[in-house]
């Protein structure tokens, strides 16, 4: 990345950041009567994001430098595409011809079950269990990207990846204390864990505002906190069904479930796939980050969103952030990179400030992939 000016303050805040959240994602703290009422010692997922990043040293995590200065976050890289910005229809899915339908190892059978039979009864209602689809590997060839999936189960995540640090009565280990004994993850084709596809989606509004949703208190995971404008999952379905690339399906569908994003208001050549990581906190759950910029002014996009029929994942209303400083500049235009960096710099170091205490790790995640990518256009348009 090349030299860029004034980032000294973002570096602090964002360090701030990653010391200030317990990112004890502990799940279910609205749930904890209910826990203690079947297990005191149901603690789904402890480990903070140092604790995280000294466990797993050995993994690729992902680091955004700037002037030799370097955020650490607790995410392994799968794959960086801030750089070459391989198009999503380049993403080739392939169903595993050994693996088709996963299904969880007899080895941590009997730890899964009890967990996911424990975790049905504290989410009731809100459960629904749904056809997943699953990462097996992912290669890259000839500037085309090739990942294997299988068919999985929500549940099977919620007996795995959602549950690694609990130790309930009679157990000696969690999972992750069984599975993850050195410093790596397991390799995705050899992970016994659901490894379910996450995907995660910046919204730019024609005239430049973040669209920025806060999570509600309903919902199982880092409640409370700001999210990226879609979060969900990659389902079964959205591989099955081919009117769209894969990633679109899923994020089309989550987009109108969450924010009643419509068909038409985005496309291929305005949605970028930024990178794909796993997640430590969830043992290495993939992970993949995207921003959108839509033909759709905020004011119209506010009005739809309370037609969404997942709005209730979501606070009642959706905040938006001005992004206008920097996302009216054209790399093409622009002479003085110094300009575009410190006026890049000043709207996410402003957001990350206002922010602060309420930002998602996968927020933060997707904020700093999108302004690597930024500033990687503006220097391939400089150079």
């Amino acid at each position: 990345m090349a030299i860029a000016f004034g980032f000294e303050l973002l570096i602090s805040i964002v360090s701030d950041i990653l010391l200030d959240q317990a990112q004890k994602q502990g799940v279910i703290e609205k749930f904890s009567k209910m826990i203690l009422r079947y297990d005191k010692d149901a603690k789904f997922l402890t480990l903070n994001s140092k604790e995280l990043k000294t466990k797993y040293h050995n993994e690729p995590l992902y680091t955004f430098t700037i002037n030799d200065k370097s955020i650490i976050l607790p995410q392994s890289v799968l794959f960086n595409n801030t750089v070459n910005c391989i198009p999503i229809k380049d993403f080739n899915f392939t169903l595993d011809n050994v693996r088709s339908q996963f299904r969880i190892s007899k080895k941590i059978e009997t730890k899964a079950d009890q967990l996911i039979e424990l975790l049905i009864k504290i989410l009731g209602k809100t459960f629904y269990d749904s056809e997943t689809l699953r990462l097996n590997d992912i290669k890259v060839i000839s500037n085309k990207v090739c990942l294997t999936v299988s068919k999985s189960k929500y549940q099977y995540y919620l007996g795995t990846n959602y549950s690694l640090d609990a130790c309930l009565k009679n157990w000696s280990c969690s999972l992750r204390e069984e599975l993850h004994t050195g410093s790596l993850l397991c390799k995705l084709n050899k992970s016994i864990l659901a490894n379910h596809l996450g995907i995660n989606v910046l919204v730019f509004t024609s005239d430049n505002f973040l669209v920025l949703p806060k999570r509600s208190g309903k919902v199982n995971i880092r409640k409370n906190q700001f999210s990226p404008s879609i979060s969900g999952v990659v389902n079964y379905s959205d591989f099955e069904q081919t009117d769209l690339p894969v990633f679109l399906k899923a994020i089309s569908r989550e987009g109108k479930e969450e924010i009643f994003l419509q068909k038409t208001q985005f496309n291929e050549n305005n949605t970028y796939l930024l990178g794909l990581t796993r997640e430590l906190i969830r043992g290495g759950k993939p992970e993949v980050f995207f921003v959108m910029y839509i033909n759709e002014s905020f004011a119209n996009f506010e009005k739809s969103f309370k037609c969404a029929k997942d709005k209730d994942e979501n606070k009642s209303e959706i905040k938006k952030v001005d992004f206008s400083k920097s996302l009216m500049l054209d790399p093409k235009k622009v002479e003085d990179r110094k300009e575009y960096y410190l006026k890049h710099n000043a709207d996410v170091t402003n957001f990350l400030k206002n922010k602060k205490n309420k930002i998602s790790l996968p927020l933060l995640t997707n904020i700093l992939l999108w302004l690597e990518f930024r500033i990687n256009e503006m220097d391939k348009h400089y150079h």
